[in-house]
């Protein structure tokens, strides 16, 4: 099972849309569930103002006798009724599903990016800031989840809401129709034109907040060392460079928000303007009953209200597909030293050790090391000697594969280490780190 979810996550998808696809064929019976719920849930929106037109209809041309006017409110009453109940059951039933793959979900996430960040050369990790790994394999699992939740609950739903009600005012007037389609297609217009830069400034502003986090998870984890060296001033200039430059990241992401909701209210004011309008044109003109009027003046009140709604998830959502986008780093950088498709087990008989005219060197090009001939016996002991930074670590990390020999080979009895599993080649080896945190 295990090499199953690491022959996985050595193939996951790096774009944000394709990420989230390959996880949600995993768990699709129930996204589509709540799928399903969120269109009750917008049935419900759209067609309780059509009901409540039928009762004012009936109200207004029944005299006023109970028994008289009773009877045709039987069929609309009940509709809203049913409505409710089903909109209700549809709600609970969402948090249940949601209940039973939400948690899923992101688990299958954090396995297989854990699992896949983990096959990551230790060159990797002496590069990057521990804490900012670990902040962007938590990121991803959380926004993916909150994405999926803006499309299935807002997009799905509030879409669907928007073709049942603008159809039910094409049937009181085509001109209703076509002012709320021209008010949510330069909503959407609009909001989609800035996309791209709200996209770009979030995945900035993310990387930025990343980086801060990474910092502070690094510098409390070596809280000793910054102490017994003096350096908790450096540590807090530091941080002070790096909080200053999220700021600036957050507030350029701000301003694009800004700039997006003031378009919007230029937009709602004249949907609000020539939807009133119309309605006391046809009103005058007796095209527009009584029923009409409350139909249409929920519905563009109440679409208006879902419109604002829907803008601000958008948002949310560039905000999210940002992060995600940030936090792909982590599995688009590909494994540098990687086991061969044919690897075998590595089978220790005596230990003997040989490097075979091998040289290696840290990138770009410095920090040459070069062992042209070396044996060492069965059962010999060796001591490495030398100054600080003369290649003894990088000789026992050569051994143990955490680096990737330039020229030459390693072989343990006759078996280059290049050709066996890394895992059964660290299991032969026992090894005290200079830091022994376990």
């Amino acid at each position: 099972m295990v090499f199953q979810i690491l022959k996985k996550a050595i193939r996951m998808p790096k774009t944000v849309f394709m990420f989230l696809w390959y996880f949600v064929r995993k768990r699709w019976l129930g996204l589509l569930g709540m799928v399903i719920c969120s269109m009750v849930w917008a049935l419900n929106e759209s067609l309780f103002p059509y009901f409540i037109k039928l009762v004012v209809n009936v109200v207004h041309n029944s005299p006023k006798d109970f028994f008289v006017v009773m009877p045709p409110l039987v069929f609309p009453l009940g509709g809203l009724t049913l409505l409710w109940c089903a909109s209700a059951i549809a709600m609970r039933l969402y948090d249940f599903i949601s209940l039973n793959t939400m948690p899923y979900f992101r688990g299958d996430i954090r396995e297989d990016v854990f699992a896949y960040v983990r096959q990551h050369s230790y060159e990797y990790f002496s590069n990057n800031f521990a804490g900012n790994i670990a902040n962007k394999i938590a990121d991803l699992p959380k926004s993916c989840e909150r994405i999926l939740e803006v499309i299935i609950y807002t997009l799905v739903g509030i879409f669907t809401c928007f073709a049942i009600s603008t159809y039910l005012l094409g049937q009181v007037s085509i001109v209703f129709a076509v002012i709320i389609l021209a008010f949510t297609c330069a909503h959407i217009g609009v909001t989609l034109l800035f996309a791209r830069s709200l996209n770009r400034a979030t995945e900035i502003h993310a990387n930025s907040v990343s980086t801060l986090s990474g910092q502070i998870v690094d510098a409390l984890t070596n809280i000793l060392l910054v102490r017994l060296f003096a350096r908790g001033t450096d540590e807090s200039r530091w941080l002070y460079k790096s909080q200053q430059e999220e700021i600036l990241k957050g507030r350029a992401e701000m301003r694009q928000h800004l700039k997006l909701k003031l378009l919007h209210s230029i937009f709602s004011l004249g949907f609000i303007a020539s939807t009133l309008f119309m309605l006391i044109h046809g009103w005058l003109n007796q095209w527009v009953t009584l029923g009409d009027f409350s139909l249409i003046a929920m519905t563009v009140f109440g679409m208006l209200n879902l419109l604002w709604y829907m803008t601000a998830q958008i948002m949310n959502l560039f905000r999210e597909i940002g992060i995600v986008k940030a936090a792909l780093s982590l599995v688009t950088v590909p494994h540098n030293i990687l086991d061969i498709t044919s690897a075998k087990p590595l089978v220790v008989k005596e230990g003997i050790i040989r490097f075979d005219d091998v040289s290696f060197h840290y990138p770009p090009n410095h920090g040459l090391c070069q062992i042209s001939s070396l044996t060492i016996a069965a059962g010999q002991r060796v001591g490495l000697v030398g100054f600080s930074g003369s290649g003894k670590t990088t000789f026992v990390n050569l051994i143990l594969r955490l680096h990737e020999v330039t020229e030459g080979c390693i072989l343990i009895d006759n078996q280059n280490i290049a050709k066996v599993t890394q895992d059964s080649l660290r299991q032969q080896i026992a090894m005290i780190p200079q830091d022994p945190t376990l």
